[in-house]
């Protein structure tokens, strides 16, 4: 199985600073059997936001990525995120200004004809198949268990006050994140983003913008398809930093 991968990250047009950040291991472009991409949105006011996105992408590289693809990836992503968690609590007890810090962290290793992922927060795994978008994850956010029981309709939700309030993030004190796995195929396009995507552009926008590459993109291809989504956020209004990461599966 070789993969490609782009990614690439926004302030937006509404924030000062961008707090979150994006990862592809290895970086090198057309390189390997495996990818690791990772989305994580930071939040905690201007001093920590940026710092709790950033103190898990260090984290990251502290992964012994020559055994990543061995044994249970998903227990492992699950062991590397809760070490992360528990420097964020650290941190944030132990310096001040930096209280209530906390980032979203959406993982995906693709590796051995399969997908291993770990979710916490807001940001979003997508699969891309057959020319259709499916999101894998499924928010953390308070108000998601009043839209998945049909309580609250999507449009009172996109303009309640508490709509980006999470119950689940790095850095939380009861932190559970979802994890899971699914087969890959040839074609197949994996999507991670942060909400500064999902908020402003449609899944209908997205898929499109997705069926839009070649049936074999190359690293180029990806790089346009990551520019013309992040664009597409921008001209919906580009409140919240964006961030993407693609990978597509080529066999």
């Amino acid at each position: 199985m070789r993969i490609i991968a782009a990614a690439l990250s926004h302030v937006g047009l509404k924030r000062l600073e961008n707090q979150d950040r994006v990862a592809i291991h290895p970086p090198a472009l057309g390189n390997g059997p495996w990818r690791l991409l990772a989305v994580a949105d930071g939040m905690g006011g201007e001093a920590a936001g940026g710092l709790a996105a950033q103190t898990a992408m260090d984290e990251l590289e502290l992964l012994d990525f020559s055994t990543l693809c061995d044994g249970e990836p998903t227990r492992t992503l699950a062991a590397w995120a809760t070490r992360a968690n528990t420097a964020l609590l650290r941190m944030g007890h132990s310096i001040q200004g930096l209280e209530g810090m906390g980032s979203t962290l959406t993982m995906a290793l693709l590796c051995h004809g399969a997908a291993h992922w770990l979710h916490v927060g807001d940001s979003r795994l997508y699969l891309f198949r057959n020319r259709k978008l499916r999101r894998i994850t499924r928010d953390h956010r308070f108000l998601q268990s009043l839209l998945d029981n049909g309580s609250m309709a999507p449009a009172e939700a996109a303009v309640h006050p508490m709509r980006n309030r999470l119950d689940q993030c790095l850095g939380c004190a009861h932190f559970k994140p979802d994890t899971g796995s699914f087969a890959c195929r040839p074609r197949d396009v994996l999507l991670l983003c942060s909400d500064g995507l999902h908020d402003e552009a449609s899944e209908e926008t997205i898929a499109a913008i997705l069926d839009a590459l070649p049936a074999s993109p190359r690293e180029p291809d990806l790089e346009e398809a990551a520019l013309a989504l992040v664009q597409t956020a921008l001209r919906h209004g580009g409140r919240d930093n964006i961030s993407v990461a693609l990978a597509c599966v080529q066999g």
